[in-house]
């Protein structure tokens, strides 16, 4: 316990985010999102042995991307959808295919590469839901690229668009993450604040929100947010995970203004070795 107080607060409260396991975002521009997501024509062609028309190789070779995807294997997943590109069977207009592609690319660090494909894409006539992904992934190359005077005013002026709820939680952690990094707390407060803990990653918000209010100076506020976090329902390892750095975010505050028993009782129902 020592060497934790040795250590400063603001080290150990560090903002989490949940992109490490996050289910790809999907959204569909030219095509439907029921036929990339279930192809049942094309996998009836497949059984009869009939020809596969251009529309059902593209939906079998989105499905089989988004598989690997979904069983955390990026690179796979990634190489699909560059050689079905290069073979023509995904082009600039394959909306969500590009935007999957741009997604793993920014993944792997390859932020060029993505810029370049999102750029093709805002040059599209698109749906409004597909425009907005395009924008929150020209977004994310600036923040990767630590150009933040260029990522905030992108990502602020999305929240006036028609996101899906999984993308504007990144959205909000995104303009968190900036914010916090400049010490303007009361800017992050202010994005967190009005989104809901209710959605399966709500835990984040709700966990970023709690630092970044004790960052502020509002610990009992902050507290309260983290305690609601502990609350929630924890039905996955990755769920126990983040309970356990709420806790240690408590543990630590108390250990901060010395309540050295409210700060062991919340290491105590954590589990840490």
């Amino acid at each position: 316990m020592e060497r934790l107080i040795a250590l400063p607060l603001l080290v150990l409260l560090s903002l989490a985010s949940p992109w490490a396991h996050a289910s790809p975002i999907v959204v569909f521009g030219s095509e439907s999102q029921a036929g990339a997501e279930a192809p049942p024509q094309a996998l009836e062609n497949l059984a009869t042995g009939q020809p596969l028309d251009n529309e059902s190789r593209r939906q079998l070779a989105y499905g089989e991307a988004l598989y690997h995807y979904y069983k955390q294997d990026p690179y796979t997943a990634l190489m699909l959808l560059e050689v079905e590109t290069a073979r023509g069977t995904f082009t600039n207009s394959t909306h969500y295919a590009a935007l999957l592609n741009a997604e793993l690319l920014l993944h792997f660090g390859l932020n060029e590469r993505a810029d370049d494909k999102i750029k093709l894409l805002l040059v599209q006539d698109t749906l409004a839901q597909t425009r907005a992904m395009i924008l929150l992934r020209r977004a994310e190359v600036d923040y990767q690229n630590h150009q933040y005077d260029k990522a905030i005013p992108q990502l602020e002026e999305l929240a006036n668009h028609p996101l899906p709820q999984e993308a504007e939680i990144q959205r909000r952690l995104l303009l968190t993450n900036i914010y916090t990094r400049r010490e303007d707390f009361s800017a992050a407060e202010n994005v967190l604040t009005t989104a809901s803990l209710d959605h399966p990653d709500g835990g984040y918000l709700g966990y970023n929100l709690g630092v970044v209010m004790i960052r502020a100076g509002q610990l009992e506020e902050g507290l309260a947010v983290l305690k609601k976090v502990v609350a929630r329902h924890h039905n996955t390892e990755e769920d126990e995970a983040l309970k356990d750095r709420a806790l240690l975010a408590i543990g630590l505050t108390e250990l901060q203004r010395q309540d050295y028993s409210r700060a062991l009782a919340a290491v105590a129902a954590g589990r840490f070795p």
